[in-house]
């Protein structure tokens, strides 16, 4: 665990690749030391249509939804981090970044693997 899910304006495509935000906030999660990182899921979507409330072109919003137990200072590092390394590593310009942790109920989380 965690999921790691990258919501962004597909215009952002301009600018750089779904693979690229992929590696840079997996690399980020594994770099917080909070989770094993094969454990570690990321994965993207792209929107076409959307509206923003700011003079912005372009949006990026990474919700790392996570099992119970994490403090609230390792939720806020690991939120930070993940920004940080979108601004300080990716070409990005013209954009509002967001991250937020989000707990999953753990009594409740349901997972198999078919093989």
């Amino acid at each position: 665990m965690p999921h790691c899910i990258i919501e962004y304006s597909t215009k952002l495509a301009d600018i750089t690749s779904a693979e690229t935000l992929v590696n840079t906030v997996h690399q980020a999660a594994i770099d917080s030391l909070l989770f094993k990182p094969e454990h570690i899921k990321t994965r993207s979507i792209a929107y076409q249509t959307f509206r923003l409330g700011d003079h912005h072109t372009h949006f990026l919003h990474v919700t790392v939804r996570l099992h119970q137990g994490r403090t609230l200072e390792q939720k806020k590092r690991l939120n930070n981090l993940i920004v940080e390394r979108l601004c300080t590593t990716l070409p990005l310009f013209d954009i509002t970044i967001t991250a937020e942790t989000v707990e999953m109920n753990t009594a409740t989380y349901a997972k198999t693997t078919l093989a």
